[in-house]
């Protein structure tokens, strides 16, 4: 059992940055796409779309969260929204009116989008959008910009 276990943390370990994933929250969804040049993120909602470097994941996030909102069909879909993967398996739940709560979703989905779950499907869920990210700042794998301790120590703070 301990080598099963082994060989899933070692698989978890190798998986690229620019692994595909999507997440999706009520008509709203945001993917990791590859543009020429890098890796970005594609956050869709009815029918428009806008793309962002990967060093701008938080704004990218937000704006997932905000469409999620606006898009809920009643009011539990609306103010208590579910994360899902794209294979449909739900990841989070939170309450949309709880600073803390989103707060939470936030670091949880930006963690997801930086090291994708181990699923069959990720592999199949990076699209390629024609746009040149070459020499352009953000878009390259190693400006993402990961979550700072301070920010991890405050989220602690809250709690207590």
């Amino acid at each position: 059992m301990n080598d099963i276990a082994e060989l899933i943390v070692k698989k978890a370990r190798s998986v690229p940055i620019d692994t595909g994933i999507a997440l999706t929250c009520n008509n709203a969804r945001i993917a990791k796409v590859a543009v020429t040049g890098g890796v970005g993120l594609e956050v869709t909602y009815e029918g428009k779309m806008l793309l962002f470097p990967l060093a701008e994941m938080k704004t990218a996030l937000q704006s997932f969260m905000t469409a999620a909102h606006l898009s809920g069909a009643d009011t539990a879909s609306k103010y208590d929204p579910k994360v899902y993967h794209a294979n449909g398996v739900p990841l989070m739940k939170f309450e949309w009116n709880c600073k803390k709560s989103r707060a939470k979703a936030e670091a949880s989905m930006h963690r997801i989008l930086q090291k994708p779950p181990l699923c069959s499907e990720m592999e199949t869920e990076k699209a390629s959008i024609l746009f040149d990210a070459q020499g352009r700042d953000g878009w390259d794998i190693d400006s993402i910009v990961h979550m700072t301790e301070s920010e991890d120590e405050s989220e602690g703070e809250e709690d207590e």
